[in-house]
């Protein structure tokens, strides 16, 4: 096959490149663990210190005291959220280019 495709001189160089014997199976590893295995925690820490790095993402102070405190873990979230500025918000809403909601009625345009 190869013959038929190149001229002799390079079906000669092609046919001479050496091939394995033993051919492994490729498979996946995580460069973010020691051992190469995924896990959520290992993907967790490595997001929070890409996000750390970058400046946009910094807060002032230290949010990660809000998880010390003695109140319930969905208020623990929220609180978080809001330090962070992930709260869902309407001027949020809007810098995505959804429609103004006011009430229950949609008004579209700017």
């Amino acid at each position: 096959m190869i013959e038929g495709m190149f001229n002799e001189r390079d079906a000669a160089n092609i046919l001479a490149i050496p091939l394995y014997d033993e051919v492994k199976e490729d498979g996946y590893i995580w460069k973010f663990n020691s051992h190469g295995e995924y896990s959520v925690k290992s993907a967790y820490y490595n997001i929070m210190e890409n996000l750390i790095e970058n400046e946009a993402f910094r807060v002032e102070g230290n949010c990660l005291s809000i998880w010390k405190l003695k109140i319930p873990q969905k208020v623990k979230v929220f609180l978080w959220r809001m330090a962070r500025g992930c709260l869902p918000t309407r001027e949020k809403s809007q810098q995505k280019g959804r429609p103004k909601i006011y009430g229950r009625r949609r008004i579209y345009g700017p």
